[in-house]
């Protein structure tokens, strides 16, 4: 939307021509702006009022009865969660690993990582049983064993390094907002802990006759984090936008999604309970909270019986991570956090999707396998697996591509220019080779978006852009003759899967009209999961689609699970986040919240453009991806609106003072 303040005072351009074009582009996002639709698309604020009205009118005052009732019931839970001897054994275990000296860890892995190697080259000569049959195995031991070395050489408490190391503690300063105590808990009986370290690792590089030896190492990684998470439900947001790149390695990336997600709520539902952290549930959020109740409910009444329950649980998880990250994710420093994260995890993903196409997979599988790591090759095969479907990998890229433009388009250093230029490219590429016709047509519209709600500006180089590109478009044929372009190999590859799609419509007609006529008889849907819709669609299926689940469409596949309610409910929400996002956009804002703004409400629409195509319900990395950049978007306008009415009320001159002046008229 267009920034009429800066409209009208930045339209001097150096020539008549293209001062021409300006004044036509304003002219014409003055009309779009002034219209009714456009009116009624940034009214979030006068819906916001009637919403607040509303709730003061059945909730009452603070004062009113029910929610003093609700207070005090809080107040209660508060006190028997405070007073649990469960948590308060957890949290004295937390804090005896927490001020246990590093020594001890170090001997613990020491020992664990030597006996494991012992076993390795022990076990294949006493047993045929034995479950470790490649090298990498006894490698992992001894890796261990040399790795722990340098944490016997320090009795400090694991506290004080971790606050000390220059790594750990900007990550736990910088990231996660932790200080360090005045004063540190001093441990006793340095002793027993040697002794009980020593039992334990060889005890556990024992077991290793029967599982791997990286598997305790992890599985303490794992706890930290969940600890983590668990005292600071914030680090649960920062960790799903970090290693949401990173799931298809565990091969579970659902089991990954929907595990990060009831951490952290649990660990934010704790905190709101006892007092600590607040919510506040505006008119967008109480769809959500319909949304993801619609979800729950056909998961518990379905067709597919206790798989379906398991969905409407994942769907429901991940759809509630917009709670948490809505409200806690409140100040510019942890919207900076946010998205620094999803900056790197969206390089990381551009480039290893881009490793099929060089064929540098093949030729690292045949290295591997010449010295017998079979390990890896099972990590090869899900990264097959999971980067053959162009539609996860280009559904994540959709809402990536915006964010990294963004961030490209606010970058001062010429270093960081060009390292952000290079990875949105391979994201772009990676787009490309998808060969998915959804996710191409959702690039369209991302790329589109983002830079006609960006800057009034887009409009002026669209219409420069269009003569040529009109030309171009007519002397095709001599372009082709000229520079053979039907002949490369990627333009008949996209050709090929563009007459594929074209070709299909008829079988997708024929299957969506089934669905239609399924809901006539079933307007709640058949239930979650394709269990579900199985033992429903056949009835109505097209000849020879009988055994037909995923109906290619996003949109229809709800409307065959959960029904038109669930359809209803998800375009009212898309609907409210549409116009909370171009109400900010229409009266402007600070440079780089607007550019993030503008960027996700881009990337969700070229992801629910691109299941008008296919199905992304299927994929939790995609669903919980989708749901991140849609809170992060609400979170940085609410944090915008707060920092402006902050420095109105306070009289403090900042950075979005002019921003501020233009709203307070």
């Amino acid at each position: 939307m267009i920034d009429h303040a800066s409209a009208q005072k930045k339209n001097h351009v150096g020539s008549l021509f293209f001062h021409l074009f300006h004044r036509i582009s304003v002219w014409i996002y003055m009309l779009l702006c002034n219209c009714f639709p456009a009116r009624l698309l940034t009214s979030y604020e006068r819906l916001e009022a009637r919403w607040e009205q509303l709730c003061t009118t059945v909730f009452g005052t603070p004062d009113a009865k029910l929610r003093r009732n609700l207070h005090m019931l809080r107040l209660r839970i508060a006190g028997l969660l405070e007073h649990s001897k469960l948590l308060g054994l957890a949290a004295r275990f937390v804090r005896f690993l927490v001020y246990c000296p590093l020594n001890v860890y170090g001997i613990f892995l020491f020992v664990y990582g030597a006996v494991s190697a012992v076993v390795y080259f022990i076990a294949p000569r006493i047993s045929v049983n034995y479950a470790g049959d490649d090298i990498i195995w006894g490698i992992t031991g001894i890796v261990l064993a040399v790795a722990s070395l340098p944490l016997l050489c320090t009795g400090k408490s694991l506290y004080r390094v971790a606050f000390g190391s220059r790594v750990l503690g900007k990550l736990l300063r910088g990231y996660l907002g932790l200080e360090p105590l005045g004063q540190e808990k001093r441990e006793r009986g340095n002793t027993v802990l040697v002794y009980l370290a020593l039992l334990l690792g060889a005890a556990l590089g024992a077991l290793t006759f029967f599982y791997h030896p990286a598997t305790v190492p992890l599985l303490i990684l794992l706890l930290a984090a969940l600890l983590v998470v668990l005292y600071i439900p914030e680090a649960g947001v920062l960790l799903a936008l970090a290693t949401f790149s990173l799931w298809w390695v565990t091969g579970q990336p659902t089991l990954c999604a929907v595990g990060i997600a009831a951490v952290t709520l649990i660990s934010f539902i704790n905190k709101l309970i006892r007092g600590k952290r607040v919510i506040h549930v505006r008119l967008l959020d109480f769809a959500v909270l319909l949304l993801g109740t619609v979800f729950a409910t056909h998961g518990i009444f379905s067709q597919g019986g206790i798989q379906s329950l398991f969905y409407g649980i994942g769907y429901t998880l991940l759809i509630g991570m917009y709670f948490p990250t809505v409200n806690l994710i409140r100040s510019r420093e942890w919207l900076n956090r946010c998205y620094g994260l999803l900056a790197i995890s969206g390089a990381f993903l551009s480039v290893i999707s881009l490793l099929e196409l060089v064929d540098i997979i093949s030729f690292l599988k045949l290295l591997l396998m010449r010295v017998d790591l079979s390990m890896m090759d099972v990590l090869f095969e899900r990264y097959t697996i999971y980067f053959g479907q162009g539609s996860v990998v280009g559904g994540m890229l959709l809402m990536l591509i915006p964010l990294m433009l963004a961030d490209l388009s606010t970058k001062r250093t010429v270093t960081g220019f060009v390292w952000k230029t290079l990875w949105l490219l391979a994201g772009c590429v990676s787009v490309v080779i998808a060969m998915q016709v959804g996710v191409w047509v959702g690039l369209g519209v991302a790329l589109l978006l983002f830079f006609f709600t960006y800057s009034y500006k887009s409009l002026s180089a669209t219409i420069l852009l269009a003569f040529p590109a009109a030309c171009g478009v007519a002397w095709f044929s001599e372009l082709d003759r000229l520079f053979n372009i039907r002949n490369i190999q990627i333009v008949q590859a996209m050709t090929d899967v563009l007459y594929g799609y074209a070709g299909s419509m008829a079988d997708r007609s024929a299957l969506w009209n089934s669905v239609l006529s399924m809901t006539k008889d079933h307007m709640l849907g058949t239930g979650l999961g394709e269990h579900a819709v199985h033992a429903v669609f056949p009835q109505y299926a097209p000849s020879g689609m009988e055994g037909v689940t995923d109906m290619q469409n996003a949109y229809v596949q709800l409307l065959a699970e959960c029904g038109w309610i669930a359809v209803i409910m998800l375009f009212a929400v898309l609907l409210l986040f549409c116009i909370c996002v171009l109400t900010y956009l229409h009266w402007g804002g600070h440079k780089i919240t607007k550019a993030r703004v503008a960027a996700g409400f881009a990337g969700v629409a070229g992801v629910l453009c691109m299941g008008i195509a296919c199905n992304f319900w299927n994929s939790a990395s995609v669903f919980a991806l989708l749901w991140l950049v849609i809170a992060l978007t609400v979170a940085s306008v609410r944090t915008q609106y707060d920092t402006q009415d902050r420095a109105i009320n306070t009289h403090i001159a900042t950075e979005e003072r002019a921003d501020i002046a233009f709203r307070s008229k």
